[in-house]
């Protein structure tokens, strides 16, 4: 990989990352032949531009030019060359077209369809008199309720490329039908304001080109056919732009291409000893709980063995850190007389003076309005957009992410908060002592610091509250407590319920206790490590002043 800035690693990440789309239209076959139409066919004329009515934070349009039936192109729209455009860059694309009175609900194909393609590009006029996009609205309502619901957390880049005239009237109403729902909609910032985000999906209004004349301004989102699957790549790549989030991209890519060789890992003739060592272990624990961990080292094996980042790596961070942002901090502080946002951003990419001050060095340049903790001081002018951006950073690196919201278990590494006393903890349980629980279990907790010299944890509770803890060693005495808890019949572990506001708690005869975050293992290990330390030491009698000499040596 040569790429030498964000956006060139961001684009090559989304190429290798995508592989399906699925192209919706009601008028895709020739009624003739029942075959996609190969361009042998005339388009449908336009029709009327619906009227646009202003409100809330909806986008402006421009009078569109309508232009009369004859004065308008009747170049054939070329499915091939729309399917062809894809292929080039290896993505396969679905054609259909729905019924003339589809539904667009959870339940029905076009749905489906939706859900499980990468890049999906909808017709806005299906069988409507008028262009009101009634239909294909419901659609992108669902997909986004669903992915926010569901799969908060998946990516979604849809499409709207249409033949009506006025762009500018789609968004409009796409917008505002997503306000009237509730789903709060925002308006990308570019020129026309052409592109809707909502959640984790975006809309982006397209025209076809050669059927309809369009103002000025938005030919640059009328698109050839030929050319749909490199704008739409671009697009993508735009929306996760980013190193670690181009890095996911080609990790999740790496994954998908090596299915064959994982498969070929786990094949079904390796059954018979999956349950005879399922059998054995019976007594003790479960051995499908066992497979996330068989399944997640596989994966993680075949993301480890992938080059993942750019050749030239110093070239490629050098470029990339003339486009990242930072912002000056409170204290202004300086070093040569330069801004401390020009010595941090050159610090990114190579050794400076600001380098020496953080290791210490006496003879380094002095930095003028030096704040009182540099460190924090940095990570801070690395927060721009997201102000919270290192905590969250801190949290990526130690806090397992929940993908499901079904449940929460009460285990080695999870974080607790006492309702009552208003103080955190973490499990210290061995795995194998949580699960299998026939009786009321006492569960030991090590008490976490807010403040004090330990292991840093940064926690997120609820969506904008960060806490800073600490992981403090010393005596178990002071650190250590031991909790009651009952298991849940069905499943004979301690899981949480759900109170009214949301949150899950574990409820004991000794309180309760809101499950907060659970640490990823090796942070979870270390603790107990520490705390193994702890438990293990000798005490022992020994000469005073040998001891005190001996010590100052």
């Amino acid at each position: 990989m040569t790429p030498e800035s964000i956006a060139d690693f961001s684009l090559l990440a989304a190429k290798k990352y995508l592989q399906s789309a699925v192209f919706i239209d009601d008028n895709i076959y020739n009624q003739a032949t029942a075959n996609p139409d190969a361009g042998d066919i005339e388009i449908r004329q336009p029709k009327s531009v619906m009227k646009v009515v202003e409100k809330g934070g909806a986008p402006s349009a421009e009078k569109a030019v309508i232009l009369d039936s004859s004065e308008q192109s009747n170049r054939p729209f070329r499915t091939k060359d729309l399917v062809g455009s894809f292929a080039k860059h290896g993505i396969v694309c679905a054609l259909y077209q729905p019924e003339k009175d589809f539904q667009a609900d959870e339940n029905s194909t076009i749905f489906n369809l939706c859900q499980t393609a990468d890049l999906v590009i909808l017709d806005w006029d299906f069988n409507e008199v008028g262009v009101q996009g009634a239909r294909p609205k419901v659609l992108i309502e669902n997909l986004i309720k669903s992915g926010n619901r569901v799969a908060p957390h998946h990516v979604r880049l849809i499409a709207i490329y249409t033949n009506t005239p006025s762009l500018q009237s789609i968004a409009n109403s796409l917008f505002q039908h997503l306000e009237k729902i509730e789903i709060k909609p925002e308006l990308i910032n570019s020129p026309l304001r052409l592109q809707v985000q909502a959640g984790s999906t975006r809309v982006i209004i397209l025209g076809k080109a050669g059927g309809v004349g369009r103002i000025e301004s938005e030919k640059s989102f009328t698109v050839f056919e030929k050319d749909l699957a490199d704008l739409l790549l671009r697009e993508f790549s735009t929306m996760n732009q980013g190193i670690l989030s181009s890095c996911a991209l080609l990790g999740m890519a790496a994954v998908r291409q090596s299915s064959a060789r994982i498969l070929d890992k786990f094949h079904s003739d390796l059954d018979a000893q999956f349950l005879l060592h399922r059998a054995l272990i019976r007594d003790s624990e479960e051995a499908f709980d066992q497979l996330p961990e068989l399944l997640g080292d596989e994966f993680k094996a075949v993301i480890e063995d992938t080059e993942y980042r750019p050749y030239d790596l110093s070239r490629f961070v050098e470029m990339a850190c003339a486009g990242v942002k930072v912002k000056a901090h409170a204290s202004n502080w300086k070093q040569k007389d330069r801004p401390g946002e020009e010595v941090l951003r050159e610090f990114l990419h190579k050794p400076n003076g600001l380098s020496e001050v953080l290791n210490g060095n006496k003879k380094a340049e002095p930095i003028v309005n030096k704040p009182n903790n540099l460190v924090g001081s940095l990570a801070d002018m690395c927060s721009v957009a997201d102000t919270d951006a290192h905590c969250r950073f801190a949290a990526l690196l130690a806090i397992r992410t929940q993908y499901q919201t079904k449940h929460r278990d009460l285990g080695f590494g999870s974080i607790v908060l006492n309702r009552k006393s208003d103080k955190y903890s973490v499990c210290i349980m061995p795995p194998c002592d949580s699960i299998r629980l026939t009786a009321d279990t006492y569960f030991p907790f090590w008490e976490l610091g807010g403040s004090g010299k330990g292991h840093p944890i940064i926690v997120q509770c609820g969506d904008d509250k960060w806490v800073e803890l600490a992981f403090i060693p010393g005596k178990p005495s002071k650190y250590m407590r031991l909790v009651s808890f009952a298991p849940d019949r069905t499943r004979n572990i301690v899981m949480a319920t759900i109170d009214t506001n949301q949150r899950y708690v574990f409820k004991s005869q000794d309180g309760e206790f809101e499950w907060v975050a659970q640490l990823k293992p090796s942070h979870a290990q270390r603790m107990a490590n520490t705390i193994g330390q702890q438990l293990s030491r000798v005490g022992l009698t020994e000469a005073e002043w040998a001891r005190m000499v001996f010590a100052k040596e």
